[in-house]
């Protein structure tokens, strides 16, 4: 929440600078600046709060989905009645007891189709968690679902906005690339990192900026040092 509100008071700042600028506008025109040049200072400011409220639409977008996880390949009924929703829950619940050996009873709360209803196509299934540790207990054990007879072809995600999706395709597409001739590497906390014999973590890449920067420095905890990282210009 501290970003949410960090975001909200820049809203405000915002807000003050727009009520400089129309002061401003006015001393433009008395100045007899061009018109152009008046639109666009006007321009590059409605930019900026363009900028700071979708960053903050953001940021409440991943308040809101931090306690929820995707399931995928659950078994769907062919049926449109208010039925498959409890069946969805006991579902999410017996792979979640069954595959993860987790009590299923006291993490889920709610759960929700992803999409229209299509005959003979699976949607993936929103759950609502009912803590944070809840749903940290179920992402650190997801991986062990590939070794349940049940449960293989199930895989658990976190619940990703748009944006935070195409960062993760990013991610994974550099991912393949890297592990073309390094099959060590993983993705962890947005960065591919390798981890040695000795624990040390080499950062191998890392989008900042919109993936402008590559990062290959090492250390204990695979920090990015500052002078490490060059621009990709």
């Amino acid at each position: 929440m501290g970003e949410v509100k960090a975001c909200a008071n820049e809203i405000k700042v915002i807000r003050k600078e727009v009520a400089e600028v129309n002061v401003r506008l006015d001393t433009a025109v008395e100045a007899k600046l061009t018109s152009e040049d008046s639109e666009v200072f006007e321009q590059k400011l409605n930019d900026k709060v363009k900028v700071v409220k979708e960053d903050l639409a953001e940021k409440m977008e991943i308040e809101k989905r931090k306690q929820n996880l995707v399931v995928w390949g659950l078994k769907e009924n062919d049926t449109t009645s208010d039925e498959p929703k409890s069946k969805d829950i006991e579902a999410v619940k017996e792979m979640l007891k069954s595959g993860l050996k987790v009590d299923a009873d006291k993490h889920v709360l709610e759960v929700q189709r992803i999409g229209k209803f299509e005959q003979g196509k699976v949607r993936p299934l929103r759950v609502k968690i009912n803590t944070l540790e809840g749903r940290t207990e179920i992402m650190t054990r997801a991986w062990t679902l590939k070794d349940s007879v049940t449960c293989k072809n199930i895989y658990i995600s976190p619940d990703l906005t748009k944006r935070q999706q195409k960062v993760d395709k990013e991610l994974r597409d550099k991912l393949k690339e890297i592990r073309v001739t390094n099959q060590n590497a993983r993705i962890k906390q947005g960065r591919i990192i390798e981890r040695d014999s000795n624990g040390h973590v080499k950062v191998l890449f890392t989008l900042e900026n919109d993936g402008k920067y590559e990062c290959t420095t090492s250390s204990k905890n695979g920090q990015c040092l500052r002078n490490s990282v060059t621009s990709k210009k």
